[in-house]
This record gives C-alpha cells, structure tokens and sequence, in this order.
C-alpha cells in the first residue's frame, strides 16, 4: 500500500467529512436556524440584539451630548472673553490681549 498520497491535508479533509457524516441532526441546526419564533433560544437571541442596539444607541446619544456639551462651553466662554472671541472673528484686527507684547519698533 502506497502511502505517499495520504498527505495532511487530504487526510484532514477526510476526517471531517467523517465527523460531518457522523453528526447527529441535533447538532447541525438550532431553533433559530429552523426558525421557530417561539422557542426560548430564539427569544433570547432576539432580546440580546435588542439589547445591543440600545446599548449602541445611548453610546451614540452620549457622545451627541458630549458634543453639544463643548460647544455650548464654547459659546459661553467666547461670550465671556470678548478679546479672544473678537480675535477669532476677525483675525486681522489689532485686538490683543497683551499690546506691549506684541508693539514692534
């Protein structure tokens, strides 16, 4: 008998071509592949999909918030400091905070 065309992966696929054959039914399917609505598994994967929108939605709002948060910080703290607010307004006006600093000879 010749063993040379016995290699690893011939040898690997008929090895699971025996445990595929070999299987019982209950094994190659659950409840949701067969799509039974009112079975418990089923039920379950559904409420954990469920779950797990809500759980990306309020990430979602969350980081909305926290966006909206900053730029309503923003607008506040422009409104307190004018002269940093004017500077980003108009850019090349002479508004700054520290005139000696920045007068050149």
């Amino acid at each position: 008998m010749n063993f040379k065309r016995f290699t690893p992966s011939t040898l690997g696929i008929a090895f699971f071509t025996f445990v595929l054959a070999n299987c019982p039914s209950w094994l190659l399917a659950c409840a949701v592949c067969f799509k039974d609505p009112e079975d418990p598994q089923t039920k379950g994967m559904n409420a954990s999909v469920i779950g797990l929108l809500a759980v990306t939605a309020i990430m979602l709002m969350a980081f909305a918030v926290f966006i909206l948060i900053i730029r309503h910080r923003q607008k506040v703290y422009y409104e307190n400091h004018p002269l940093v607010g004017a500077a980003f307004e108009n850019p090349d006006s002479n508004s700054s905070p520290n005139p000696e600093r920045d007068s050149r000879p």
